[in-house]
């Protein structure tokens, strides 16, 4: 967990290391607990610094806030970390299939902006449509989002009709 190496933190406290990320998914919430042992003793930290650098880049978080502009344009929250976004659509019956493998929408746009139009496809009367929106980037594609058995799975093999 601790770097040993001649920069290490219990060698060289202002310029040691801590690898305890190393390897691990840097994505969600995250809290920083400093403990010391001082023995009963009072301490005061005066200042902490620290610097995150990722080993390798990251794709985009999920996209969010999807607004209907109109009745065929579609907006969302631009994101800094996507060159591209696609624009995911399904049916009702598809939803449960974001939580497997299996076939569950289909490609309706991509694009560079922040924003699809044309978008005139009507379900049939009864029916619904959903919309999902996915950031990529160079390093790939960014997250579906999430439900509480865990992140979503896209198969966007189907074709829009």
């Amino acid at each position: 967990m601790w770097s040993e190496g001649k920069d290490s933190f219990l060698k060289d406290p202002p310029n040691g290391t801590v690898s305890v990320l190393d390897g691990k998914s840097v994505q969600g919430l995250w809290s920083l607990d400093v403990l010391d042992n001082v023995g009963g003793n009072v301490a005061t930290v005066t200042g902490l610094e620290m610097q995150i650098t990722l080993s390798a880049p990251c794709g985009p978080p999920e996209i969010l806030q999807l607004v209907w502009s109109d009745k065929s344009s579609l907006t969302w929250t631009a994101d800094a970390a996507a060159a591209t976004y696609t624009l995911y659509r399904g049916a009702a019956d598809d939803l449960p299939a974001l939580l497997t493998p299996s076939l569950d929408s289909c490609v309706a746009a991509t694009t560079a902006s922040s924003s699809a139009s044309g978008l005139t496809d009507d379900p049939s009367p009864g029916e619904l449509f959903w919309f999902l929106v996915v950031g990529s980037n160079g390093t790939g594609s960014g997250q579906a989002g999430s439900a509480s058995s865990g992140p979503r799975t896209l198969d966007s093999s189907g074709i829009c009709n």
